[in-house]
């Protein structure tokens, strides 16, 4: 039962995702980014409703001859399409690996090399950290499917470790109630996220399965959210505006 909520809060993945808030900060004005948050939500209804009726139709003409379910794209397509329809469906399939790994990568390699080591490194060019930061997250996205090559257990590992120090200090920026003061919101997202994967490799050490990440019966994701909470109510701002003065602040007021 926890496994199955974990993945609930998994889904939460979308608030803590560095990609939904920078193309939300790319629009225009805030209206446009409330527009199109909303028609983005209509589309993930849409995708997920065609993901998960075009998964159950697939069980149902290959039932049992199913090897591997992740797979029942492919081969329902390899099953019913002409050979013209089935070559335009994997070129499609592949145009959307690429897409997503292209865009994704660029976000990481922005995220690390312009908002991070920018200010470890400032007389290096943002350029060359760029570059650097996106080769780094290349690199380890091949190092995270070679160690779990299934991609559900990749979301479920990066999910139950990463989410838990995300959600509060980000839910914290929209929501007073949830709101760190500044010096607790760094310790809060190490604390959390050191809790989760340390918790996670003692489930792994001492688990007899293959991919079983329970340590003394809890799921990784549980402890690190306890900590996060706890954390929390240590650093909780009580007054005052929901984020802190910063130089970028200040230029939107001067504007």
């Amino acid at each position: 039962m926890q496994y199955i909520l974990v993945w609930f809060f998994i889904a939460l993945w979308t608030f803590v995702d560095p990609s939904f808030h920078q193309r939300a900060a790319a629009a225009k004005s805030p209206k446009t980014a409330k527009k199109g948050i909303f028609i983005s939500i209509l589309l993930w209804s849409v995708f997920d409703f065609l993901t998960i009726f075009s998964g159950m139709y697939g069980f149902a003409i290959l039932g049992d001859s199913l090897a591997e379910p992740i797979m029942v794209y492919p081969y329902l397509a390899n099953e019913i399409l002409p050979l013209g329809l089935k070559g335009l469906f994997f070129v499609a399939l592949l145009a959307t690996i690429m897409s997503t790994l292209d865009s994704y990568l660029f976000l990481s390699g922005q995220t690390l090399g312009r908002d991070l080591l920018v200010k470890i490194f400032p007389n290096t060019q943002n350029n060359t950290l760029t570059r650097i930061s996106t080769l780094a997250a290349a690199l380890l996205g091949i190092l995270l499917i070679i160690i779990y090559p299934s991609v559900i257990d990749l979301w479920y590992v990066i999910g139950s470790v990463m989410i838990p120090g995300l959600l509060i200090p980000v839910m914290g920026v929209y929501l007073r109630f949830f709101t760190l003061r500044k010096k607790w919101v760094l310790p809060t997202m190490i604390g959390s996220i050191g809790v989760s994967l340390l918790w996670l490799i003692l489930g792994t050490i001492t688990s007899e399965g293959m991919y079983n990440y329970t340590y003394l019966g809890i799921e990784p994701f549980y402890p690190g959210l306890t900590a996060s909470i706890i954390l929390w109510i240590f650093g909780k701002k009580e007054d005052g505006d929901l984020l802190e003065e910063t130089d970028f602040a200040k230029d939107k007021m001067l504007e």
